[in-house]
C-alpha cells in the first residue's frame, strides 16, 4: 500500500508539473511572442507585397529610347529584363569561370530600381552621377522590403554598376547585345531596314566575350541579308515620309534637350555638373542598409 500510495504521488506531481510547464509554455506562446510574431510576419507580408507592386511597375513601363524614337507599342523594362534573364540562363559560355546564378541574378536586378525612378536617359537632363546615386538610393528603398535578401540584391546591382567583375562585365554585354536584336527585330517589323541604325552604333565596341560577339555577328548577318532583300546597301539608312512624321511627333521638351546635347549648347547645371565630371574619377554612391554601410567584394556575393 505505502509503494502504491508513493507511485500514485510521484505521478500525480509529475503530471501536475507536465500541465504547469505546458500551461507556462502555451501561454507564453499564446499571449505575448504570437502576437508579435504575427505582427512580424504581417508586416513581412505586406512588405513583400509592396516589392511585387513595384517589380509590376516594370510590366507596364516602357522604354524611354524606343518611345523617343516613336516606336508603336515599345518594349517595357520588364520584358527586356525578362529576355535578359532567359540569356542568362540559356547561354552556356565555352570559356569561363563566371558564376552563372550570379549571372542570372544580377540580370533580374540590374534596372530595379526603374521601378521607382523611370527609364533615365542623357536627354533628360540628368547627369550621370546623380542618375546612378538616384538608382542606387531606389535599389536601398526597394531592398528594405524584402527580408533575408536584401543586402544580396543591393550588393548585385552596385557590383554591376561598378563593371569590375566577370559577371557584371558579362551582364552588361548581354544588356547591350539585347538592345542590338531588338532594334533589328523593331526594323523587321516595320519592314524599315537600317531605321534604328543609332542603337546599333551605340553597341559598337561593346563585346569582347566570344559567345556573345558570335550572337552578335549573327544578328548582323541576318540585318543584312534583311537589307539587301529590300533594296538596302550596307550600311544605308532607309529615311521616308514615315520616319520624318516620327521625328515631328517627339515630345516637345526631350526634342529641345536632344538639340541642345547634339549642339553642344546645354547650359544646365546637370549638363555642366557632367561635363566637369569627365575629368574627374567618379565618386561611388555611398550605399547604407539598416544604417550599415555596405562595401563590395566584386567577384563574391551571398547565394
Amino acid at each position: 500500500i505505502t509503494w502504491w500510495c508513493s507511485w500514485l504521488g510521484m505521478r500525480g506531481l509529475f503530471v501536475f508539473g507536465v500541465k504547469s510547464l505546458l500551461t507556462v509554455c502555451n501561454c507564453g506562446t499564446r499571449v505575448v511572442p504570437k502576437r508579435q510574431l504575427c505582427s512580424r510576419a504581417m508586416d513581412s507580408t505586406q512588405n513583400f507585397l509592396q516589392f511585387l507592386k513595384l517589380v509590376g511597375n516594370l510590366k507596364h513601363l516602357p522604354r524611354t529610347g524606343w518611345v523617343m524614337r516613336g516606336v508603336k507599342d515599345p518594349e517595357t523594362v520588364a520584358s527586356h529584363m525578362y529576355r535578359m534573364a532567359m540569356m542568362s540562363y540559356a547561354i552556356h559560355p565555352s570559356e569561363t569561370n563566371m558564376d552563372m546564378t550570379k549571372v542570372l541574378k544580377m540580370a533580374l536586378v540590374h534596372d530595379l530600381a526603374e521601378s521607382l525612378v523611370g527609364d533615365i536617359t542623357p536627354y533628360d537632363g540628368v547627369s550621370r552621377k546623380r542618375k546612378r546615386q538616384m538608382e542606387t538610393d531606389a535599389m536601398v528603398k526597394i531592398a528594405k522590403l524584402l527580408g533575408r535578401n536584401k543586402t544580396e540584391v543591393v550588393m548585385l546591382f552596385k557590383e554591376y554598376e561598378n563593371q569590375k567583375s566577370a559577371e557584371a562585365r558579362f551582364v552588361k554585354q548581354l544588356d547591350s547585345l539585347d538592345m542590338r536584336l531588338q532594334a533589328f527585330e523593331y526594323e523587321k517589323k516595320e519592314g524599315m531596314p537600317g531605321k534604328y541604325q543609332e542603337f546599333i552604333d551605340s553597341t559598337e565596341g561593346k563585346f569582347t566575350h566570344p559567345d556573345i560577339m558570335a550572337l552578335v555577328q549573327e544578328i548582323d548577318r541576318e540585318r543584312a541579308m534583311f537589307a539587301d532583300a529590300n533594296g538596302v546597301g550596307d550600311g544605308d539608312i532607309l529615311l521616308d515620309e514615315d520616319v520624318v512624321k516620327i521625328d515631328e511627333e517627339e515630345d516637345a521638351s526631350r526634342r529641345e534637350m536632344k538639340l541642345k546635347v547634339e549642339s553642344g549648347v546645354v547650359t544646365s547645371k546637370d549638363e555642366v555638373e557632367k561635363k566637369e565630371k569627365e575629368s574627374l574619377p567618379e565618386a561611388e554612391p555611398i550605399i547604407q542598409l539598416d544604417g550599415k554601410k555596405l562595401s563590395e567584394s566584386p567577384d563574391k556575393s551571398n547565394h
